[in-house]
């Protein structure tokens, strides 16, 4: 009788062992779907991270982009006058508006005019277009180019550099 005791308290610890593997089995099929789960999420997280990066370094690209064009342009505006002549004649010797009128005859001064202020304006100087009177028998015109230093006005011919000082500043404001 002992014997059966022993018996069946070895098959009840059996049982009870059998059914705490099974619960266990079904603790651990649980842990490893929620481990599943939980890697597919970490690849979606990490897709969505990468995409994330992707996205910053483009924003980041577009900024340094952005910054660059602001501080060009920062530098060039709002336009001023030259502050000498001989910045306005450094400049002018590198435009290349004269050459222009130079290698085309038909290239019209009042063009060349109007192409030097806005070559001036694009590098950030103010030049004015000026209607000078060219036949005192007829009512004719010809644009040039008036450049403002100092208080003092210049004339400064698109077709050939030449710049000539044409007047001052008055009280009023008056350059010729």
């Amino acid at each position: 009788m002992a014997r059966w005791i022993i018996i069946g308290v070895l098959l009840i610890l059996f049982f009870l062992t059998l059914g705490s593997c099974i619960i266990e089995e079904s603790r651990i099929d649980d842990l490893e779907a929620q481990l599943s789960s939980s890697e597919h999420r970490v690849a979606e997280l990490e897709a969505q991270v990468t995409d994330l990066e992707q996205e910053l370094d483009s924003l980041n690209t577009d900024y340094t982009e952005l910054n660059t064009r602001y501080e060009d342009l920062s530098a060039k505006y709002p336009p001023r006058d030259f502050w000498s002549v001989e910045e306005l004649v450094e400049w002018l010797a590198r435009d290349t508006t004269d050459k222009l009128y130079q290698a085309d005859p038909d290239y019209d001064m009042g063009d060349a005019a109007a192409r030097l202020c806005n070559n001036a304006i694009d590098e950030g100087y103010l030049l004015h277009l000026y209607p000078l009177k060219v036949s005192e028998d007829y009512f004719e015109y010809q644009l040039q180019v008036c450049a403002i230093i100092a208080g003092s006005a210049y004339l400064v011919n698109p077709a050939t550099d030449d710049v000539t000082q044409i007047g001052t500043s008055g009280i009023y404001g008056d350059y010729f």
